[in-house]
């Protein structure tokens, strides 16, 4: 998962967050705002090291780490959207 990628899982979650579509709890609105910062954080660090990452092979290491734990945040939140779509029976 590339920097861009990220973006993308961002304007996602946003996209998710704010749906009429699907029926979130709002407790589950409150986890998915706050991944959204969480992630939005991650980002800003990838935006800072963009430079040094092939300087210094301990931040690349972080970047990939960071890039690992995106996709699989994304994975769990597609898997949650599943479940809730399936749980509503709302056809999209």
């Amino acid at each position: 998962m590339g920097d861009t990628a990220v973006d993308f899982f961002l304007e996602n979650l946003k996209q998710l967050r704010t749906s009429s579509n699907l029926d979130f709890t709002i407790d589950e609105k409150l986890q998915l705002q706050s991944l959204e910062e969480e992630i939005k954080y991650l980002r800003e660090f990838l935006k800072i090291t963009e430079k040094k990452r092939n300087e210094h092979s301990e931040v690349m290491k972080l970047v990939m780490q960071i890039r690992d734990v995106v996709s699989e945040a994304e994975n769990i939140v597609e898997l949650f959207v599943v479940l809730v779509i399936k749980a509503d029976h709302i056809c999209l």
